[in-house]
């Protein structure tokens, strides 16, 4: 059984942990000096993600912003997987450069993009629990 039972849940949980980075001081000024447009496109539920941080937020307060499908944007990268394999992921529980190996997630665009964001993203896999407790769904975060 999948750990989200509807696109909602991915949009509450894994969302809810971007609402949390555009808005912070570092990782979101780290975020947006990436300069890239990200999407995560989950299957089972399905799910898209698309982080902005590229352009300058409309938000008051954010560095970042993300959006439910596609945001209007053209994304340089693009990572394809379950939404069980991005849950544990965020986790930390999945190494990146294994499941691209694996094809658990798969990746479209330029790899050295995608190498640029990883060693930034250590505090969402210390906030991701945080989150899921937040929104009563703390149990996930011991799979």
């Amino acid at each position: 059984m999948p750990y989200f039972a509807t696109a909602d849940d991915v949009y509450r949980n894994i969302g809810g942990l971007f609402d949390w980075a555009k808005r912070n001081p570092e990782l979101g000024a780290k975020l947006r000096a990436t300069g890239l447009v990200i999407r995560m496109v989950y299957t089972d539920p399905d799910a898209m993600i698309t982080i902005d941080c590229a352009h300058d937020s409309k938000e008051k307060g954010a560095f970042v912003s993300w959006a439910k499908g596609d945001g209007g944007l053209t994304p340089e990268v693009e990572f394809h997987m379950k939404s069980d394999v991005a849950h544990r992921f965020w986790l930390g529980k999945v190494n990146l450069l294994i499941a691209l190996t694996k094809r658990d997630i798969k990746a479209v665009g330029p790899i050295t993009k995608v190498m640029k964001i990883l060693p930034i993203l250590k505090p969402l896999y210390e906030q991701y629990p945080k989150v899921l407790e937040k929104n009563g769904r703390a149990e996930l975060a011991k799979v």
